[in-house]
């Protein structure tokens, strides 16, 4: 009898381990109006893990009783989804330790204060590609209601972007980091389908200003002067008024182009003979160049020549003392600066100097 005792209180006593360990092991997971129990992201992340802060704006239509953390009981308390398949605690990984399908990924419970709609996930740096979704597991039926329920974006980027993948226009010059951004979908967007594909709904990642507030331009203050501040879901519009909320939006401002007339400068220049006695004890300096009709400033440049010759910033010609009889030339490039309303004006002049 003793025997007995002793072996049931040992198979009781196993049953409560392993019970704990259950238990334990399905800890950061909840049932979230689904059969399956899906972890949250909060958990499922490990604590250290260096992560970006994003904002999701879930669509109101995609609340439903299967993504009610009460059972349908009280829409409010509905939750969202986030998938990955690769880089840090992706979603395939971690669900095959527990023996479930890893789609629809981990829930997103943590909302943003006084929005209901605004999800944030911290997700590992790591991780370039995520899709949200309402964490609604579907399935391939598409006559089942829950089918019918269940919707997600498409593949969304999280890496730096170059202006060239700028599809809506809002980013010519690229983004360097999604962090802190919020994804907002854009409901005019056609979905891609097939008979074995779920509809996906794009969108764009927008700079988060808080409270709700979104929009294209890097700061509040800048976006408040442009009138381009966004909240409510709504998918912001580069120009234009948008019709859902009338509120006017900022118009790219094209740089003003000034068409300039062509300068007027016209230059003579002329040859000169110098006498070799007069460059025995000083050097000889004339004016080469009779410009009129210049529009701007006009300076004097050498090109080629002579070294016994130069050209001065007035444009006067310099014969070297002590320079030989023969024969020497100089190039001078003359240019007119132009103006607000001329263009500026080049002209390369060849003067001959013969000492005799």
């Amino acid at each position: 009898m003793k025997t007995f005792t002793k072996a049931l209180c040992l198979t009781l006593s196993i049953c409560v381990i392993i019970s704990a360990f259950v238990a334990g092991a399905f800890s950061a997971s909840a049932n979230y109006g689904d059969d399956l129990r899906r972890a949250d992201i909060k958990n499922a992340v490990s604590e250290g893990t260096d992560t970006n802060k994003y904002y999701f704006y879930m669509p109101e239509e995609w609340r439903n009783t299967y993504n009610d953390a009460y059972d349908g009981k009280s829409l409010s308390s509905c939750v969202a989804g986030i998938f990955w398949w690769s880089g840090t605690a992706n979603c395939d990984e971690y669900y095959k330790t527990l023996g479930q399908k890893s789609w629809p990924g981990y829930v997103i419970t943590e909302k943003e204060v006084g929005d209901e709609n605004i999800f944030i996930a911290r997700c590992p740096k790591d991780v370039e590609n995520i899709i949200f979704n309402n964490a609604v597991d579907g399935g391939e039926d598409q006559y089942d209601e829950k089918y019918l329920k269940a919707n997600q974006t498409v593949n969304i980027y999280c890496g730096s972007r170059y202006p060239e993948d700028d599809e809506f226009g809002f980013y010519p010059n690229g983004l360097d980091s999604m962090d802190n951004m919020i994804y907002v979908c854009n409901t005019n967007y056609e979905p891609t389908t097939s008979e074995l594909t779920k509809e996906t709904v794009k969108g764009e990642w927008f700079y988060y200003y808080g409270g709700g507030k979104y929009g294209y331009l890097k700061t509040l203050a800048e976006a408040q002067a442009n009138n381009a501040v966004f909240s409510g879901g709504k998918f912001p519009e580069l120009t234009g008024k948008s019709a859902e909320n009338d509120t006017p939006k900022v118009t790219p401002v094209q740089p003003k182009v000034t068409v300039k007339a062509k300068n007027t400068m016209k230059v003579k220049a002329k040859n000169v003979t110098v006498k070799a006695s007069k460059l025995k004890s000083k050097k000889y300096t004339f004016k080469a160049f009779t410009v009129t009709k210049a529009k701007g400033k006009v300076s004097y440049a050498k090109v080629s020549g002579s070294k016994a010759l130069s050209v001065g910033k007035k444009g006067n010609i310099t014969v070297k003392k002590g320079t030989k009889r023969g024969s020497y030339t100089i190039k001078v490039k003359i240019t007119a600066k132009g103006s607000s309303k001329y263009l500026s004006k080049s002209v390369t002049k060849k003067v001959k100097v013969k000492v005799k």
